[in-house]
């Protein structure tokens, strides 16, 4: 069990000791474990983003200047690491692949060679990003309106893939079964694929 680094007692992972209340040094978990949440697609994000800023104030590092240098730097790599899960599970699809980790359903890849990747998607994936792509440059050629028609394809493609995560979530939240979340590890990586394709259409940066 993690014990405090200052008076031994079992800290039980919080981020302050139960018995001394120091300050504890972050450790390797998940986004929902480091807000105190329980694992859920469908998260209350006013109850979010009200967790987030409570932790946000007890662990800003100005609370502790005057503590040892080993304090500030556990207060300072705590709000690291809740800053990094409040992104993660204010974003629908980085959360949906949060709990497919949990549940230990690797999502299907659309990068060949990707570390810790599931299954590769079917041939169909693939047929239609060559469509896109030539749809793309074909409609360059004709004009913002043609590409605009090409980003209009694209988001119904993309509405329609976000329905169907949505539904193998709210069956597992129903069942609590991770069989119903096969879907949405198919489901995600065309995700990906839909949005940085929107982005380029529409001439906007991504990852």
């Amino acid at each position: 069990m993690p014990a405090c680094w200052s008076c031994g007692a079992d800290d039980g992972g919080r981020p302050f000791c139960p018995s001394c209340e120091k300050i504890q040094p972050p450790r390797p978990t998940d986004p929902f474990t480091v807000l105190g949440l329980a694992p859920r697609y469908h998260l209350d994000e006013a109850e979010l983003g009200r967790t987030w800023r409570e932790l946000s104030r007890r662990l800003h590092p100005d609370k502790f200047v005057k503590d040892g240098a080993r304090e500030r730097r556990f207060a300072l790599e705590r709000t690291t690491q809740l800053n990094e899960s409040h992104r993660a599970l204010r974003d629908p699809q980085a959360r949906a692949e949060v709990i497919l980790r949990l549940v230990g359903l690797p999502v299907a890849s659309d990068e060949a060679g990707r570390p810790g990747a599931g299954d590769r998607l079917p041939l169909e994936f693939y047929e239609q990003v060559m469509e896109d792509r030539e749809a793309l440059d074909e409609a360059r050629s004709q004009g913002p309106e043609a590409v605009a028609a090409v980003v209009a394809r694209a988001t119904a493609r993309r509405d329609a893939t976000l329905e169907r995560i949505d539904a193998a979530f709210t069956a597992w939240e129903a069942s609590g079964d991770a069989a119903d979340l096969q879907p949405a590890a198919a489901e995600l990586p065309k995700l990906r694929y839909e949005a940085r394709f929107m982005d380029e259409a529409a001439g906007r940066p991504h990852d």
